[in-house]
């Protein structure tokens, strides 16, 4: 459904509805109708592997991201939340949590989420990640998501261009 911009929360309810539980693979990018509502609706599909909610705008919060993790995170293995500009550390710390089978995390411009949030996630999936995006997360710093990754990600390796700031940040399999 991804760049179908008059999909709602009413037309996703009733996909979970009817098809929920069989449903693996969600990419709703840039469907900015969709708000928590949704997320409420797709947290009941507990075998979703595949989950894309990027650029949803102002439509999901903190709140629609902790029943997705409880819900579905047991079964996440790819999971795309970038430039949804509400998302803080509770929602890292959720997918830390409840995640812990993740494999790929792409949370590219979070403003919101500090080295905390960023720590707390690496802490919960670190063992299983073997990608993560996180540039323009304003938030980070350097040193923070350097030593987060090097305790917790053994699977990944920092790729870095000589930069002191994590602008163009992105990790990945060895």
């Amino acid at each position: 459904f991804s760049f179908i911009a008059n999909i709602t929360d009413s037309s996703i309810v009733e996909l979970c509805d009817s098809v929920g539980p069989q449903l693996e693979k969600l990419l709703l990018r840039k469907c900015e109708n969709i708000t928590d509502h949704s997320l409420f609706a797709i947290a009941r599909c507990t075998n979703l592997r595949t989950l894309d909610l990027s650029h949803l705008g102002q439509g999901i919060s903190d709140t629609g991201m902790l029943f997705i993790c409880r819900g579905c995170g047991p079964a996440l293995r790819l999971l795309s939340i970038s430039h949804n500009p509400r998302l803080t550390d509770d929602t890292f710390v959720a997918v830390g949590m409840y995640c812990r089978h993740l494999e790929q995390l792409c949370a590219r411009n979070l403003p919101l989420v500090s080295d905390a949030g960023f720590e707390a996630m690496c802490r919960g999936v670190g063992s299983t990640v073997v990608g993560l995006d996180i540039i323009d997360c304003c938030s980070l710093t350097k040193d923070s998501v350097v030593r987060a990754m090097r305790e917790y990600c053994t699977h990944i390796q920092l790729i870095d261009p000589e930069s002191h700031s994590l602008r163009y940040v992105i990790c990945r399999v060895f």
